[in-house]
């Protein structure tokens, strides 16, 4: 359907009363052609007309709209399970005869449907390059990501074809509930169910600190097995710890197995649980399970001093408890024996009081040189404390207390503090702060300011001090008490504490952290499954720590046999790169080295590649899901033997019918070469005419 807009009517009118008076004017009385047939004159009169009509016409810049329409055959998507299980179910005699008979279904519906091939593992690509490479299968992505992709398009209809073992994702039966169009299964591998043993639900600590006894629990399970005994194994680095034996007593068996293990040496470790294989057991690669543990040779050890209990102590220790590296240990001032060495942190908590000595307290610490925090309170005797020569100036007013509540301070760059803090510390109550006026407070090293009667103060209520006289080391202050009632309070409002545990932890990581930048650093994944690949970052700074990427950086890799392989870093724009590929399960050590300026960088470290059989945990094909995915969405099932029944099914199905689709296009006279063809063959035609009974 075509029609045709005139942008200037008018000069269309006069065109076309312009060209028929011109033609009529130019034939008229004409006696040339008195003795030429009436009717050739008035065919070169209307050649005349009709060629200086079309050039008005043009003139008057008219707009052709076409509306064009299309037949849109139906879209049938093919989503196709590309995932180890099917494979490692079956055997390679199987894979080609159902490609064989999927290339005959694809061949025969592209006839009658827009086909369209997509594979699905952990992701879905539309490609129809099926291999069976996937470690992970995702069905209720998969179909989503198809309705999705398809949407106010003609989709018609899904072929899922698939064993059913998922891995990954919700239940794709709730997710085939809520698809638009059917889905039709094909229940791909073996749905016979044989002898198994497998190891699944493997738990274990992450972190542990050498020579501590940690729990490992895995579940065991086994199928049509019974009166069977069998060993599980727990092996860390390919080496046996422990074994246990185990009496199968029930066709379909299930146990949890748990060892008590002391930490081995520091370092990562391969720890993996395995059960003794079966006789005419078909699928051994699920009778293992493994995970990584770090050992860690010591703690972070922070000593709490105070001359009485209080909650905010309770306080404090509960949330630096939390991170498995802190050891915290609290003792009376008066009561420690010990060596004040082996600490990161010393919390002098509300000291000096009347009760203890200022000068015992700077003894101690100048004699360690460790990071201080100090927290104070009504108790604190201030002239005391100002005699510790922390690098504070202040004019203390003993017994002269106020209530501050927090205010983050904008300009403190330290570290970020947690998000919404504002929010948070404005429903907190008050805590209990020493009056005290302030000299020369730096700006820069306050994480929050007091808030009195609604004003925010220039007196801090938590600040740092980089290098403070007392012990040429960091030093926090927290000039209040009642931080137990902060945690106490969020936890009441939200339900955790999670933010002011984290300011505690960010306050305490910060005056534990060495300043002393590294120079050279190398980093890469400390845990990387066994199909991605190892990348290594390396960064090199100079004296004033900007980046620099002159000198090559060589990179030593030995993996757990001895094996040495030497690789060299790429360069990048301030940085260095290297990408070694995929590499075997193991545990690899790496040493980098460059050399720049006579000067020897080194750096090392190691990392884990753990094998991925998870696609081995199951591999009887899961009928039941495949038949609720079909029926759920309004269709059918079928097993690979049937795949000639969905193809007549498909293709006499009526529900699918052809869309038409219809698309307007809008042009410009100008751009329609057929007519300037019109306006050059009516004025060629008129010539000859012309010319011919001209000279008769």
């Amino acid at each position: 359907m075509t029609g045709i807009h005139i942008e200037k009517p008018i000069l269309f009118i006069i065109g076309l009363i312009i060209s028929a008076v011109v033609a009529f004017l130019y034939y008229y009385k004409d006696q040339k052609f008195e003795h030429v047939n009436r009717i050739w004159i008035y065919l070169m009169a209307l050649l005349r007309f009709f060629a200086l009509f079309l050039i008005f016409l043009l003139l008057s810049n008219p707009l052709i709209k076409t509306i064009v329409k299309s037949k849109q055959k139906p879209i049938i998507v093919l989503l196709q399970d590309n995932s180890k299980s099917i494979p490692l179910a079956t055997d390679s005699s199987y894979t080609e005869k159902y490609l064989k008979d999927l290339s005959s279904l694809t061949r025969h519906l592209k006839q009658k449907f827009d086909l369209r091939i997509f594979t699905f593992s952990d992701s879905v690509r539309q490609s129809s390059k099926i291999d069976f490479s996937g470690n992970y299968t995702n069905i209720s992505q998969a179909i989503y990501e198809i309705n999705q992709r398809f949407y106010n398009q003609n989709l018609a209809a899904i072929i899922l074809a698939s064993d059913g073992i998922y891995n990954q994702g919700i239940d794709p039966a709730y997710r085939a509930s809520q698809s638009p169009v059917p889905i039709y299964t094909i229940v791909l591998g073996d749905t016979n169910e044989y002898k198994d043993l497998s190891v699944n639900n493997l738990h274990t600590n992450s972190i542990i600190f050498l020579h501590e006894k940690f729990p490992v629990q895995a579940q065991i399970n086994a199928v049509h097995a019974q009166g069977e005994k069998i060993k599980v194994s727990l092996l860390i680095n390919g080496r046996i710890i422990d074994q246990k034996i185990i009496e199968i007593n029930k066709d379909y068996f299930s146990t949890t197995v748990n060892f008590i293990v002391k930490a081995p040496s520091p370092g990562k470790k391969l720890l993996t649980v395995s059960v003794s294989t079966l006789q005419d057991e078909r699928n051994t690669l699920n009778n293992s399970s493994t995970t990584v543990i770090e050992v860690i040779d010591s703690r972070q050890k922070i000593l709490i001093l105070s001359s009485f209990p209080h909650p905010d102590i309770a306080t404090i220790r509960r949330s630096l408890n939390a991170i498995p590296t802190y050891k915290v240990e609290f003792s009376y001032f008066d009561k420690f024996q010990g060596k004040i060495d082996g600490y990161s942190l010393i919390i002098l908590y509300q000291m000096p009081d009347d009760r203890t000595n200022a000068l015992s307290i700077q003894r101690l610490l100048q004699a360690s040189s460790k990071p201080v925090l100090l927290v104070c309170g009504p108790q604190t005797d201030l002239t005391k404390l100002k005699k510790l020569n922390l690098g504070i100036s202040y004019n203390p007013i003993q017994g002269s207390v106020d209530q501050a509540q927090a205010i983050v301070n904008k300009d403190f760059d330290i570290f970020l503090p947690p998000k919404n803090m504002d929010n948070l510390l404005s429903n907190l109550p008050p805590l209990i702060v020493p009056y005290i006026d302030f000299d020369n407070v730096n700006n820069q090293y306050v994480l929050l300011w007091q808030k009195v009667n609604n004003i925010t103060t220039s007196k801090p209520l938590v600040q740092f001090v980089p290098l403070s006289p007392l012990n040429n080391n960091k030093l926090g202050i927290i000039w209040g008490e009642g931080i137990w009632r902060w945690r106490m309070t969020e936890y009441r409002n939200t339900g955790s504490s999670k933010n002011i545990d984290q300011l505690i932890l960010q306050t305490t990581q910060f005056l534990m952290t060495n300043e002393n930048r590294k120079r050279f650093n190398v980093k890469v994944k400390p845990i990387i499954d066994q199909n991605q690949e190892v990348i290594f970052n390396a960064e090199l700074y100079d004296l004033s720590y900007n980046p620099i990427t002159e000198p090559d950086v060589n990179l030593t890799l030995q993996d757990s046999a001895g094996n040495t392989f030497d690789y060299i870093f790429e360069k990048a724009a301030d940085h260095y790169v290297l990408n070694i590929g995929i590499l075997p399960e193991g545990i690899y050590s790496y040493q980098a080295s460059c050399k720049w300026k006579s000067q020897t960088f080194v750096d090392n470290g190691s990392f884990v590649v753990r094998a991925i059989n998870i696609e081995a945990t199951s591999l009887k094909a899961n009928t039941d899901l495949l038949q609720k995915i079909a029926s759920y969405s309004g269709a059918k099932p079928f097993y690979d033997s049937q795949i000639s029944s969905l193809e007549n099914e498909l293709l006499i199905n009526s529900n699918f019918p052809s869309l038409i689709e219809t698309q307007t296009q809008i042009k410009q006279g100008i751009n329609y070469y057929v007519i300037l063809f019109l306006i050059i063959f009516s004025l060629t035609v008129e010539w000859i005419l012309r010319k011919y009974f001209g000279n008769i």
